[in-house]
């Protein structure tokens, strides 16, 4: 399953940045959700990204790991599935948006 993330948020990102988006890897994916899960253990998902990358009250293990760009660009091209087939699939299973 992970790997299928890597694949469809390369391929999101690649749609929508283009050239300027750089692939991630499987590593780098397990990073970022590791950060999302610690992000939610500390109680900070509801804040600001600029909150949790600020210099004086920002998540240290976050900052570590990530830029407050590339972790934008993995937050908003994350994909579980892939988009260009999703209209037929919507068609066939109603439970597909789960």
């Amino acid at each position: 399953m992970k790997d299928d993330v890597v694949e469809f948020t390369n391929r999101e990102g690649s749609r929508v940045k283009q050239t300027a988006w750089r692939d991630t890897d499987a590593i780098e994916m397990k990073a970022f959700i590791g950060c999302l899960v610690h992000i939610g253990a500390m109680r900070q998902s509801g804040s600001s990204l600029e909150f949790i990358f600020s210099a004086i009250e920002g998540n240290a293990l976050v900052k570590a790991s990530f830029s407050l760009k590339r972790f934008s660009c993995l937050l908003n091209y994350l994909r579980f599935d892939d988009k260009s087939t999703q209209t037929v699939r919507c068609e066939e299973d109603s439970f597909t948006p789960f």
